[in-house]
């Protein structure tokens, strides 16, 4: 092992927010697109008196393994990130520009795993997409059903009706004009995936004999909430029991993260925990998703 093995803060941290801003990009980008045509689809076979309800699970359907792919690229990205403790790390740019297809094999490739052990995580993720587009879904639905019976209700023509349903999905945020729901959505699981990726990393007794502990890496820049403003900067040993409560994310569209600080490291000092909870539905943090056995790290 590397005596005195540092890791630049600052790079650090804008690596981790480059990865996890541009999943979220491609995953809420395409998302969207998806449900361009979904409109005038679901206001169509209401007028012909089909299942409309149908037709909008149906539009929804490709999703699911949008994000499937999303959170899978997000938890590999992690544990491949929590792996690089040397400074000399290689930027991430295997999603920018790509599908997520493509970023994945980059990844599979880059942890060793076999195209089995891929499918397996994917398998994992796409439980979860299911959930998460079925609520999506539902919430739409709802509002779908009140622009029908308006339609409906005042006599409206296709068009107009349509008009009325598309102004539905851009309320619920799902649409590339508004998609404030996908962008949270993404945000929020493909981060959960990230970090989650990260942590398991310290399963790897190799990674683990390198870290000392975090720092909590808040993004400052006025719209970050108070649970996140108070705990920015927080360094505690990687044993310490408050992670199991406090490490990110701690609410809705959270984008702080975990540092890695190493043994030797000036500042592998324990610093006090701020008196802040997470916010409800946040106090227990996920374990990856898909939990396959990663080939271990060989850090220099």
């Amino acid at each position: 092992m590397a005596a005195g093995l540092r890791v630049n803060r600052a790079d650090q941290a804008r690596q981790i927010h480059n990865d996890r801003e541009r999943i979220v990009a491609a995953g809420v980008r395409a998302s969207a697109v998806l449900t361009r045509t979904l409109p005038a689809a679901v206001m169509l076979a209401a007028e012909r008196r089909a299942d409309w309800r149908a037709a909008l699970r149906r539009g929804l359907a490709p999703m699911i393994r949008e994000l499937a792919d999303g959170l899978a690229l997000a938890e590999l990205t992690g544990r491949w990130r929590g792996r690089l403790v040397a400074d000399r790390a290689p930027a991430f740019a295997a999603a920018r520009g790509t599908a997520y297809e493509s970023a994945l094999e980059v990844m599979r490739r880059r942890l060793a795993l076999t195209p089995a052990q891929l499918a397996a995580v994917v398998e994992a993720t796409s439980r979860e997409a299911a959930m998460l587009v079925g609520d999506i879904g539902g919430a739409l639905e709802r509002k779908v059903a009140e622009a029908i019976e308006q339609s409906t209700r005042e006599g409206l023509h296709v068009r107009a009706g349509t008009a009325l349903v598309r102004e539905a999905f851009d309320d619920a945020g799902v649409t590339p004009r508004n998609s404030y729901t996908l962008e949270a959505i993404y945000r929020t699981h493909t981060g959960q995936a990230y970090e989650a990726g990260q942590w398991e990393t310290l399963k790897d007794p190799d990674v683990a004999a390198l870290i000392w502990g975090f720092e909590y890496a808040s993004v400052i820049d006025g719209q970050e909430t108070p649970i996140c403003a108070q705990l920015d900067g927080m360094r505690l040993r990687k044993e310490n029991p408050a992670w199991e409560r406090l490490r990110p994310l701690n609410h809705w569209g959270c984008r702080s993260s975990l540092l890695k600080i190493l043994f030797g490291d000036p500042r592998a000092v324990e610093t006090p925990i701020p008196l802040v909870d997470p916010q409800e539905g946040f106090e227990f943090k996920p374990d990856v998703l898909g939990a396959v056995e990663v080939p271990p790290a060989k850090p220099t």
